[in-house]
């Protein structure tokens, strides 16, 4: 699993707004563990991985979705 928590730190103490996203339970064949995460900013800066594909691609559009509210 790919360690965001570094560059994330940067972009915090940086000031930018940040959606953090984390795996919190799975079954079957996920793609992805719990505990991995993806971030992002307003400007679709993205760091790590929630999963793959659409599933991805929705939790980006719900992050955005949050940033603006």
């Amino acid at each position: 699993m790919l360690d965001i928590f570094s560059e994330l730190d940067e972009w915090v103490s940086a000031g930018k707004e940040v959606a953090l996203a984390t795996v919190t339970y799975t079954w079957g064949s996920a793609p992805r563990l719990v505990g991995a995460a993806l971030a992002t900013t307003p400007d679709m800066e993205m760091l790590g991985s929630v999963s793959g594909g659409c599933v991805e691609g929705d939790v980006l559009r719900k992050a955005q979705e949050v940033l603006r509210t």
